[in-house]
């Protein structure tokens, strides 16, 4: 399969069997990089909020080099939607109507078989479609 698509970067990709070969080795080296330095920012991010907060500050600034880390609260909010649809079932189904809801593909799984629910929910599934490149490692 040859690609001559425009990417948003702007480049169009048209390569040969050797560079296409190439990239798998530098899409696996990426990929590991990107684990770890996603690791190394999960541990840097915990060590300092909670020295930040063990100290009672929000904010710790490197002047020598004009950055900051700065605690930013943030605001999400979960909404019970058992209790909803026994409260009041016509508000939920207004929502699902609204298209307001989604439903957890994974809570979904755990429930086929178990709830005549589920399985009827299959007749109105709308299959989505997408490509995965996976670098698979020789065994």
């Amino acid at each position: 399969m040859r690609w001559d698509r425009r990417y948003p970067g702007g480049w169009t990709v048209i390569a040969d069997r050797a560079q296409a070969v190439d990239w798998i080795a530098q899409l696996d080296v990426v990929r590991q990089e990107q684990a770890q330095l996603r690791n190394r920012n999960e541990q840097l991010t915990d060590a300092l909020k909670q020295w930040l907060a063990l100290e009672g500050l929000e904010r710790l600034d490197y002047e020598e080099l004009g950055i900051a880390a700065v605690l930013q609260a943030r605001h999400g909010t979960d909404y019970d939607l058992i209790a909803l649809a026994k409260a009041s079932p016509p508000a939920l189904l207004e929502l699902a109507l609204a298209g307001c809801l989604k439903v957890d593909s994974t809570a979904l799984k755990g429930q086929r078989g178990k709830r005549a629910a589920v399985d009827d929910l299959q007749r109105y599934a709308m299959p989505q479609e997408s490509v995965a490149l996976v670098i698979e490692r020789a065994k």
